[in-house]
């Protein structure tokens, strides 16, 4: 398959050899670019629900695109193109597909990176039907399976019956050298002074303990904030200094102390043991953003069954997201390290109880900088 980008540069640099293929080509990557900017008119937020009135407005104006690209399509079969035909005929049917849901369990999307996108909404139904019936046997395993210590989140979502044999062992890991700390005496995540005051608790710990550290962030905007304010720190950040790949080789290399700050592409799959990092803070607690297209869809099912979106679908993922979190420190027997959890919230809300239940051991609650000093030096004596 191909993408937006793609096919407008194999339409830019088209170079036929007749004039009727090149009008063609020229007509369609003509037509294709209006009808991304109005796409793109439709955005609001960096990825949206298309509704029925945005439906309805792109249906009109990819008429003419498909229409173009169907006929470009037919004169590369004549040209015996086939290769590139097919590309074409799949593209038109792809955003068909997005324009024109099968039915209501469907979520059509559109973001910001140039793509529509067509998810399914009852997945749990799908796989329940057509995948599980055609699988003998099947083990699932993960260090990640349970919220509040019951898998029932995760097998409901996956289409598996509430009575599927789950077992659970304790961790192979030792956490003796490992203490986790919640930091009450900070600000609210929403407070504007919340950024500065992370990032002098970033350097107020590596001042004391000289170790590598990573910082997890949920949000852009907040990464961008207290990269600003670690300057004179030796620090990578995601998206100014690289990407995720590059960062972990350049984070590797530098010497402590030193921090890395990253975002969702952190939480999870990354390996840095032993001295790799010492250090994890966790900036804000991962409630997904209730304007992701998927999710708003889900979350409106739920609240039409009456129940509570919240505590049946944005609490357990956020639970499951930050133990994925939590994992990136211990990654070896022999390792060590501090977890701070930057979000205050987790020492008065009511869903506090369903986090704690999900951490490797019980934390501490800091209400002063003083207190944090004690916690690092039981860990880095």
């Amino acid at each position: 398959e191909i993408t937006p980008r793609e096919l407008s540069l194999i339409l830019s640099e088209f170079r036929p050899m007749e004039e009727e293929l090149g009008n063609k080509a020229e007509e369609a990557r003509v037509l294709h670019r209006a009808f991304w900017e109005e796409v793109r008119r439709h955005l609001k937020t960096g990825r949206i629900r298309l509704k029925s009135e945005d439906l309805k407005a792109l249906r009109l104006a990819s008429e003419p695109l498909l229409f173009s690209l169907s006929a470009l399509a037919e004169i590369l079969q004549q040209k015996e193109e086939n290769e590139l035909a097919s590309a074409i005929c799949a593209y038109v049917q792809n955003i068909k597909s997005v324009l024109f849901p099968p039915s209501e369990d469907w979520v059509p999307w559109a973001d910001e990176e140039v793509a529509l996108g067509l998810t399914p909404l009852a997945l749990a139904e799908k796989l329940s039907e057509d995948f599980w019936p055609n699988i003998r046997a099947a083990v699932l395993t993960s260090a990640t399976l349970s919220v509040n210590k019951k898998p029932d989140f995760l097998l409901q979502r996956l289409g598996l019956s509430l009575d599927t044999p789950f077992f659970s062992w304790p961790s192979p890991f030792s956490y003796e050298n490992v203490r986790i700390a919640i930091l009450s005496y900070l600000p609210e995540p929403d407070d504007p002074q919340y950024p500065q005051a992370l990032a002098e608790t970033v350097r107020r710990a590596l001042s004391r303990a000289p170790v590598k550290a990573m910082v997890l962030f949920t949000a852009k905007r907040a990464l961008e904030q207290v990269h600003a304010h670690l300057t004179g720190l030796p620090h990578l950040a995601q998206g100014w200094d690289g990407e995720r790949d590059q960062l972990l080789r350049r984070f590797r290399q530098m010497p402590p102390p030193a921090v890395l700050l990253g975002l969702e592409s952190f939480w999870e799959g990354v390996d840095l043991p032993g001295k790799e990092l010492e250090l994890l803070v966790v900036a804000r607690l991962p409630f997904s953003h209730p304007g992701d297209p998927v999710l708003e869809a889900e979350a409106a099912r739920i609240k039409a069954q009456g129940k509570s979106d919240f505590q049946e679908l944005f609490l357990p993922m956020a639970v499951l997201k930050l133990r994925q979190g939590l994992g990136r420190l211990v990654r070896t027997p022999e390792d060590r390290g501090v977890i701070l959890i930057a979000d205050r919230r987790l020492s008065s809300r009511s869903y506090k109880k369903v986090f704690l239940s999900s951490f490797p051991l019980a934390p501490r609650f800091l209400e002063s900088p003083e207190e944090l000093d004690v916690v690092l030096s039981e860990v880095f004596r």
